[in-house]
């Protein structure tokens, strides 16, 4: 099975378990399982996330998800897609000064306004489904609509992780000692692979330090 979310990843480690009253105890072992692969094979490097949301008519402001460092990208997800391009502000008032087109609904340019905000110009005219590529600090496991670099291409790690973090709970379980020794032979193999992964972003103008170059969508 091909896990997408981190959802669905709390749901296969309770099937793993075969223990469903344990399922709230799951998140917490996949986020230990995540911390322990970066600890290990990515310390100097940044993970990347992706999420998806809905525009609200008339809100300038976005709100961004806890323990964000950095947009490397920004999408409306409508036929076509449209790039949303990180500007400083003075643009992005100027962007909004200049919107007198009725037609022009979608946002084409935002800025950073604090740590967790963006401001977005033009101003909303439609509900408006986005997706939203950073990179930050872990993702909170309960969230469906949450994506990570490491479940994307570790998945198998962070189920075996997150089995092997049960262990106070399921010590006499036979199965353990396979967790534990799937988890633990698979980090080199993952190392190797983040070795000698591609770069997959593409270079393109972007103005704030805590913006990247745009990606092509995928991790």
């Amino acid at each position: 099975m091909i896990i997408s979310n981190y959802s669905e990843l709390v749901d296969e480690v309770t099937k793993l378990l075969s223990r469903d009253f344990l399922r709230p105890q799951v998140p917490g072992w996949i986020h230990f399982a995540e911390l322990e692969i970066v600890r290990e094979i990515m310390p100097l490097r940044e993970i990347k996330y992706k999420t998806t949301g809905t525009l609200t008519i008339d809100e300038v402001e976005l709100t961004l998800p806890d323990g964000i460092n950095g947009i490397f990208g920004f999408q409306l997800d409508e036929n076509p897609i449209r790039t949303v391009t990180s500007v400083e502000m003075p643009q992005l008032l100027r962007r909004r000064a200049l919107n007198t087109a009725a037609a022009d609904q979608f946002p084409s340019v935002y800025a950073w306004t604090g740590t967790r905000t963006i401001e977005m110009a033009p101003t909303p005219k439609a509900t408006t489904p986005y997706t939203l590529y950073y990179t930050g600090l872990m993702a909170d496991p309960n969230e469906t609509k949450y994506t990570s670099q490491v479940l994307v291409e570790a998945q198998d790690l962070l189920l075996y992780g997150a089995a092997k973090h049960s262990a106070p709970f399921v010590r006499h379980d036979e199965r353990l000692a396979m967790w534990i020794s799937l988890f633990n032979g698979g980090l080199p193999t993952y190392a190797a692979f983040l070795d000698n992964q591609l770069d997959t972003i593409q270079v393109s103008p972007f103005s704030s330090g805590r913006d990247y170059p745009q990606t092509t969508g995928s991790f």
